[in-house]
């Protein structure tokens, strides 16, 4: 069963995402939800079904507002976070399923001319997700062709 820490911070994250335009002025709210990003390790643990709500919480927000909103975003380093999460979980032992909604959905193409994505042989646990995973076909073939395309 799923402790209250968790269930909480995922409805948090389930209303953001349904309503995710912020106003300009309204900036400061995305200080906290950094702080709160960065502080959910240290609240509930590695726990990568939460994690995948904060990643689509910070993609759906920046697909949805302002530039300046993005500006502040990236200031406050969430996708410097939300990058390096994507690495973390890459590595974590999930359902192949899981793994596959977070794929799907995530542009690799600035994450991989990140050093810290070739240190973290994040290239080597998708290839071993792909192997693994051959029914995923149209998958692997999307990614290879947006990745000779870029």
């Amino acid at each position: 069963m799923e402790d209250l820490v968790s269930v909480v911070i995922k409805n948090i994250l389930s209303k953001i995402a349904e309503n995710p335009i912020i106003k300009n002025d309204n900036a400061h709210f995305l200080k906290n939800l950094a702080h709160l990003f960065e502080s959910v390790e240290e609240i509930i643990g590695l726990k990568p079904d939460v994690f995948i709500y904060v990643l689509h919480c910070i993609n759906i927000l920046a697909s949805k507002n302002s530039g300046e909103i993005r500006s502040a975003m990236k200031s406050e380093k969430m996708f410097e976070f939300r990058d390096t999460l994507l690495m973390d979980l890459l590595s974590c032992d999930l359902k192949s399923t899981i793994l596959y909604n977070i794929i799907k959905d995530f542009s690799f193409e600035g994450l991989a001319n990140q050093s810290k994505f070739r240190e973290s042989h994040a290239i080597d646990y998708l290839i071993r997700y792909f192997v693994n995973n051959p029914d995923y076909f149209s998958l692997q073939v999307n990614k290879i062709v947006s990745g000779l395309n870029s």
